[in-house]
C-alpha cells in the first residue's frame, strides 16, 4: 500500500506520542527523531514527504537544522512545518528566511495538526507531473513569506526558481538570467505587477516569455482587462495551496498557448486606475488594522494567563492567589480598581484589589450591593456606567475614588449565582494649559473640553 513519510523531530516523548496518535490512520508512516543529528541521519537514509520539527532541540538550533535539511538532496522542496510555543519577534522574522512552510503552535490541536500535514502532502498528480523540470521561473513578490511559499511549491514541480522582492529587481534578474516563465504579485510598492508586466512586454527580447500575475484582491472584469492591456497571459487568485497559480503556469507553458501582448493605448493606467489602487490599499490597511487589533487582544489574554500562572505558582493561600489573579485581569484590561463579593452556602466574602484610596470594607460593600440591585434590574446583563451623574447615583464614594467609568457583572457558574464583580477606570488627570507632560505618563497634553458623558449603557 502506498504511504507518505513524515519525519517528526521532537525530543519530548509526550509530544511525540500525541503527534503519532493524531496522524494515525492517514496512510502516513511517522519516523521520530529525538534531536537534530538523528534527524539528519534518518533523512540521509530515506527522505520524507513532510517534516514536523520542534524549534527547541537538545543538540541543535531548530532554525539551523531547517537550513541543513534544505541543503540536503531532496530537502529544498520538502514542506517543513515548525512546532513551537510562544515565539519572540526575532524568531518570527527568521521563520520565513529558513523556509518553514507553516508554524503549528503548541499545545497542538490534533485536528489542526492532521489537516496541516495533509494539506502539505504532495498529491499523486503532482508527484507524476513535474512539468517544471528543466525550466527557470522568476517569482516577483514583496511579501517574503508568500514568495517563499510559491518558491517551495514550484520547486516541487521541478522548476529552478529565482526570487525578486520588487519590480525593479525583477527586471534586473530577468536580464541577468532569462526565465522561461515569470510569476508576479499585483500589489507591490513602487512598481505594481501591472507596471512590471508592461515594462517586460516593452522589451522585444522578452515578448515570448509567459507572464502570470497573481493576486488576493483584484478579481473583477476591469482588473482582467488591465492585465491584458499590460501584456499578462493570466491573472489568477492566489490561495493557500497555490492550485490556481500552478494551473495558470501550466496553461501558459502548454504547446500552442497564446502569448499576451502589450496594448498600444495605455490610458487604462491613468487616474482611474490610481484611484482603484488607492481603494485597494485602503482596504488592505483596514484588514491589517483589524489583524493588529486581534493580536492586541491575544496579547492581553496571554498577559492574563501569565499573571494567573504566576499567582498560582508562588502563593499557597487561596485569598492572596485569587487577589493576584484578579489584579492581573484588571491590569490587562487597563482597569485601576476592582472589588469582588462572593456568597456561598450562607457565607459572604469580599476582596478588593487596586487602589481604592483608603476605602473600608463597608464602603466597598455598599457599592457592591447597589451594583447587585442594578444587575437584577438588568436581568443578568452587564452594567456599564460612564457619566459623573450615573456614578454618583450608584454611590457618591465613586467620585471620591476618582473613577470615570465602572463595569459590574454577575459571577455565575452553571446558572448558579455566586456573587458580583465590579471594576472601574480612573479619570485622567488633566494638566494646566502648557507643554505636554512627560512621555509615557497618563497626563493629557491638551486643554480641550472633555467629551460629553456617554451615559449608563445597558
Amino acid at each position: 500500500m502506498a504511504f507518505n513519510r513524515v519525519l517528526l523531530i521532537e525530543d519530548s516523548p509526550v509530544m511525540a506520542r500525541l503527534v503519532c496518535s493524531a496522524l494515525a490512520g492517514q496512510d502516513l508512516r511517522v519516523t521520530v527523531a529525538r534531536g537534530g543529528l538523528e534527524a539528519l541521519r534518518l533523512w540521509a537514509e530515506h527522505p520524507s514527504d513532510v517534516v514536523l520539527q520542534d524549534l527547541s532541540l537538545p543538540d541543535m538550533d531548530g532554525f539551523e537544522l531547517a537550513s541543513c535539511l534544505r541543503r540536503l538532496p531532496g530537502g529544498a522542496a520538502v514542506p517543513i512545518l515548525a512546532l513551537s510555543g510562544l515565539m519572540s519577534e526575532m524568531d518570527e522574522a527568521r521563520i520565513a528566511s529558513v523556509g518553514f512552510c507553516e508554524v503549528i503552535i503548541k499545545p497542538v490541536d490534533p485536528l489542526q495538526l492532521r489537516q496541516a500535514v495533509l494539506a502539505h502532502l504532495p498529491s499523486a498528480s503532482t508527484a507524476r507531473d513535474r512539468f517544471g523540470t528543466g525550466r527557470r521561473i522568476l517569482i516577483v513578490d514583496d511579501d517574503a513569506i508568500q514568495a517563499k511559499l510559491a518558491d517551495l511549491c514550484l520547486k516541487r514541480l521541478g522548476f529552478e526558481t529565482t526570487i525578486a522582492s520588487a519590480g525593479a529587481e525583477g527586471l534586473s534578474l530577468a536580464h541577468e538570467a532569462r526565465p522561461d516563465v515569470i510569476l508576479a504579485d499585483v500589489l507591490m510598492p513602487a512598481m505594481d505587477g501591472f507596471e512590471f508586466c508592461a515594462l517586460i512586454r516593452d522589451d522585444p527580447s522578452f515578448s515570448a516569455i509567459p507572464i502570470v500575475l497573481m493576486t488576493s484582491s483584484y478579481v473583477d472584469a476591469e482588473d482582467r482587462e488591465h492585465a491584458r492591456a499590460a501584456g499578462a497571459d493570466q491573472l489568477v487568485i492566489r490561495t493557500a495551496k497555490m492550485l490556481e497559480v500552478v494551473e495558470a503556469v501550466r496553461r501558459t507553458l502548454s504547446p500552442g498557448a497564446v502569448r499576451g501582448t502589450r496594448a498600444e493605448v495605455s490610458a487604462g493606467f491613468g487616474p482611474a486606475w490610481a484611484s482603484k489602487i488607492t481603494a485597494q490599499l485602503e482596504r488592505q490597511a483596514s484588514i491589517n488594522a483589524g489583524n493588529a487589533q486581534r493580536c492586541s487582544m491575544l496579547a492581553a489574554e496571554l498577559a492574563i494567563l501569565s499573571g494567573i500562572s504566576d499567582a498560582l505558582a508562588v502563593r499557597e493561600a487561596i485569598e492572596p492567589a485569587l487577589t493576584a489573579v484578579l489584579d492581573a485581569c484588571l491590569d490587562a484590561g487597563q482597569f485601576a480598581v476592582g472589588a469582588l463579593h462572593l456568597t456561598s452556602n450562607g457565607l459572604e466574602h469580599q476582596l478588593r484589589f487596586g487602589d481604592w484610596g483608603g476605602w473600608i470594607a463597608a464602603e466597598a460593600q455598599s457599592v457592591l450591593e447597589r451594583a447587585e440591585h442594578a444587575l437584577i434590574a438588568l436581568q443578568g446583563g452587564p452594567l456599564s456606567v460612564s457619566t459623573a451623574s450615573g456614578l454618583r447615583h450608584l454611590s457618591p464614594l465613586l467620585e471620591r475614588a476618582g473613577l470615570s467609568a465602572l463595569i459590574a457583572v454577575r459571577v455565575t457558574h452553571r446558572n448558579t449565582f455566586f456573587g458580583t464583580l465590579v471594576h472601574g477606570r480612573q479619570r485622567e488627570r488633566r494638566p494646566p494649559c502648557g507643554p505636554p507632560g512627560v512621555p509615557g505618563s497618563r497626563r493629557r497634553a491638551d486643554c480641550s473640553s472633555p467629551e460629553p458623558d456617554a451615559g449608563v449603557r445597558r
